[in-house]
């Protein structure tokens, strides 16, 4: 049928931008190209009895220019060629049913961009009455759409907030009005500075203009719509490294400055326009990095005057900026961690952020900087560690990886990071322990670490224990002797009898199963038999020990009686008795003899 066909190509043209997306890689094109033809290339709407829609027809004549609000909503959700817009005086204008179809067909395609009932009851409408606005050329695309509501685009609730200008002082509304139908990004600057100096001086003059901040907030927040919806890189010229206009919000936040009745301007302006706040975070980073100054403390009252939290502000602000220029959200991470570090470091939410929207090269950028100390994500906070690691278990597995390196970057010691095992399984968690496996391969040089790997449950973690303690060991048995001994002298520390004996039972089950994966046992005979002497103290002190560890118990007390026997021989061979046949071999001493007088003078 005519109506289904025509519903089909307008739904493929709708999706070839989609197909045909720059960020799809060539062979994933050529993929969907081959399984879905009539999708990535539409073919031309057969020709049928009834007359062909308008978008391959000459258009029909449009009715004369009304005069439609700027930004109305007809403007965003249906738009007409250019080359649509010359009348054909000749064409009659037709009401038919299948004018109608065309209709609800342009229905489906704004539909794409606008999934609330009203808007598309309300472009159906329009549709219906023609009434085309007269400055409208060529069709709004999806993404631009979607920008427009975002970012607070100028609808019919525009019109009304404007008409509020009217409550400003003549010399304000002037401005206003000025800036508003002004084009030139100098004029608009230089208008928009008079205007916010002279609303600094009349609030300072007169307490009861008050009131006008609540006026002004949403009044810039509609005029700087536009800049908020291009992005604060574009706006700052960060993206090209050179800035076109100057920027219009740096403007407000210059002048809104600590200390000025303008101070709680962008707290309002924010009510009504998300992006304020991370515009005003890109803002004091600009400034940091050029004047070096501390410039942050400004977002604490920005916080304040919204009455949140600074943690709360923040991730509500950067999740703003990830989800719309994770460029910027990038550039900026290391400073914001530096100084906001109490509330964002180790922060489950923020390393979320992070993780979901980073990609290969900003991944390499965090961890040479984190390598090179630049900042830190983690901390050394154990607890804030584990709750992290345990936390990214729900995560893709990319996102795991993509922290399991950043953690590994970072570098914190093994102690740290070791009781965060005790929560993964090799069946549900690979990527995480893989990436852990990875992570221990360095060394720890202290007892706790060792220690805490010892502790770790069996069923859980025994092979993961087996693997990176037998490593550990074989590489250095004489420094692990040391550190195993001395983490068993602390372990008495640790509380009751009961806590004691539980943590020595999981230490030489671990101990008695990594016999299998020594090389030798030499990390028993290290450094003075030392381990072997505090196992075997261990095993005095609770004779169930040793009953229970058999195998472990048999071989330290081989290796503590072999220098008891060596001992007993060799001071057997001291003590032998004269009659023993033994002392005929050994030699006789020989006596000295006395020369006399005689003998000397005849030599």
């Amino acid at each position: 049928l005519p109506g289904i066909a025509t519903r089909f190509n307008v739904l493929a043209r709708s999706l070839e931008p989609l197909f045909e997306s720059p960020k799809l890689d060539d062979d994933l094109k050529a993929l969907i190209k081959k399984t879905f033809p009539e999708f990535a290339q539409p073919e031309p709407t057969p020709p049928s009895q009834h007359p062909p829609p308008p978008h391959t027809t000459k258009p029909l004549p449009l009715p004369p220019a009304q005069s439609v609000p700027h930004g109305s909503e007809g403007q965003s959700a249906v738009g007409v060629r250019a080359d649509q817009r010359e009348v054909n005086e000749e064409t009659p204008m037709i009401i038919s049913s299948d004018e109608e179809l065309e209709g609800e067909d342009a229905e489906v395609t704004s539909a794409f961009s606008d999934t609330e009932e009203g808007g598309r009851e309300s472009r159906t409408s329009e549709l219906e009455s023609d009434s085309f606005p007269a400055d409208s050329q060529g069709f709004v695309s999806i993404g631009e759409e979607n920008s427009r509501e975002n970012s607070g685009s100028r609808g019919d609730g525009s019109c009304d907030l404007w008409a509020r200008v009217e409550e400003l002082p003549k010399g304000l509304r002037e401005r206003m009005l000025g800036m508003r139908v002004e084009s030139d990004a100098e004029e608009q600057t230089k208008l928009l500075n008079e205007f916010l100096q002279l609303l600094e001086a009349v609030c300072n003059q007169d307490v009861g203009s008050s009131p006008l901040l609540p006026v002004v907030a949403p009044l810039l927040s509609d005029y700087l719509s536009e800049e908020f919806s291009s992005g604060c890189a574009a706006a700052s010229g960060t993206q090209t490294g050179s800035c076109e206009r100057p920027s219009l919000a740096h403007c407000v936040f210059r002048q809104a400055s600590p200390g000025s009745v303008l101070s709680p301007l962008p707290a309002m302006m924010q009510q009504l326009q998300p992006r304020v706040g991370y515009f005003y975070l890109h803002y004091m980073y600009l400034h940091c990095s050029a004047s070096g100054e501390p410039q942050f403390s400004r977002y604490k009252d920005f916080a304040r005057d919204q009455e949140l939290d600074l943690k709360a502000c923040l991730l509500r602000d950067l999740k703003e900026c990830v989800e719309n220029e994770p460029e910027v959200f990038y550039t900026m991470l290391p400073t914001l961690y530096r100084e906001f570090s109490q509330a964002l470091l180790a922060s489950d939410e923020m390393l979320s952020l992070i993780v979901a929207h980073i990609d290969p090269i900003q991944l390499h950028n965090l961890v040479q900087k984190l390598m090179m100390k630049d900042f830190q994500l983690f901390g050394r906070h154990a607890k804030a560690i584990q709750h992290a690691v345990v936390n990214s278990l729900q995560w893709d597995s990319f996102e795991q990886f993509c922290l399991w390196q950043l953690l590994s970057a970072e570098g914190p010691d093994c102690h740290l990071v070791i009781p965060a095992l005790a929560s993964l399984s090799t069946e549900e968690h690979p990527e995480a322990i893989s990436s852990a496996l990875l992570f221990l391969k360095t060394e720890s040089s202290i007892s706790a670490g060792i220690g805490a790997l010892l502790s770790l449950p069996i069923q859980q973690c025994s092979a993961i224990v087996d693997t990176i303690a037998s490593r550990w060991i074989n590489g250095r048995p004489q420094k692990y002797a040391k550190l195993i001994s001395q983490y068993l002298e602390v372990v008495h520390k640790k509380g009751s009898e009961e806590n004691v004996l539980a943590i020595l039972e999981v230490m030489f089950e671990h101990l008695e199963r990594l016999m299998k994966y020594l090389t030798s046992k030499q990390v028993f005979e290290a450094a003075d038999l030392i381990l072997a002497k505090t196992v075997q103290k261990e095993f005095k002190n609770h004779v169930e020990l040793a009953s229970r560890f058999q195998e472990l118990h048999g071989v330290v007390s081989v290796l503590l009686e072999l220098p008891n026997k060596e001992a007993a021989s060799s001071h057997s061979k001291r003590n032998i008795q004269p009659g023993d046949k033994s002392s005929k071999s050994e030699p006789k001493a020989k006596k000295r003899r006395v020369l006399n007088m005689s003998e000397l003078t005849e030599s």
